[in-house]
């Protein structure tokens, strides 16, 4: 999925440099990827197991 490197690239710019990047909301971010993408709503499955 070429489309997904850049929601990806993002996710690990935050990871690395958190203070850099405390304003992205990855939430907001996935949403409006699947949207654009998928045209469906993101559900993260990982909030709601505790496995983050």
């Amino acid at each position: 999925m070429p489309e997904a490197i850049g929601l990806g690239e993002l996710w690990m710019a935050k990871k690395l440099y958190p203070d850099k990047f405390r304003d992205i909301d990855m939430q907001q971010q996935a949403d409006r990827w699947y949207q654009h993408f998928y045209r469906t709503a993101y559900h993260d499955n990982a909030a709601h197991s505790g496995s983050r």
